[in-house]
């Protein structure tokens, strides 16, 4: 059952780097309880039924894989204009050399700076203790909560 106090997420699935990343984001954000997804394709065909459940989001958050920014695009020309945007590739060339050796430690700190960048926001929208921020990070390794 969907829960329409959770925040939307359209997310890129294309096969850059950017675009992996992108899907494999907004899939822990949905697997772990703090968003849904809505596909882009339903925005595209502009489906009413999708459009008036974008309508009705507190939040819809937006992983765009590279810079050609499909999604942003998409949702643009649907006359949607209030998200969150991130451009994933964008996220990845900022990162300190040292850090793009090695694709893994690239994702995870892309995805840390997503996290830290929406802690705020999903904190508003799901009542979390202040002194608890951290708990709306996404965990890529759950099984490794200690």
């Amino acid at each position: 059952m969907r829960n329409n106090n959770l925040p939307l997420i359209v997310s890129c699935s294309g096969c850059c780097q950017g675009g992996e990343l992108a899907e494999d984001i907004a899939t822990l954000y949905r697997q772990q309880g703090k968003a849904e997804r809505i596909a882009i394709a339903a925005i595209a065909a502009r489906s009413p039924l999708h459009l008036q459940r974008i309508a009705l989001s507190k939040q819809l958050i937006v992983f765009d894989g590279c810079s050609l920014c499909c999604i942003k695009h998409c949702l643009t020309r649907s006359g949607i204009n209030k998200f969150i945007h991130f451009d994933i590739t964008k996220l990845l060339n900022e990162l300190p050399k040292q850090s793009k050796q090695s694709v893994l430690q690239a994702g995870l700190q892309v995805t840390t700076r997503i996290s830290k960048t929406l802690a705020t926001s999903l904190s508003s929208n799901h009542e979390v203790d202040e002194s608890d921020r951290d708990a709306n990070i996404i965990a890529l390794f759950p099984c490794a909560d200690g």
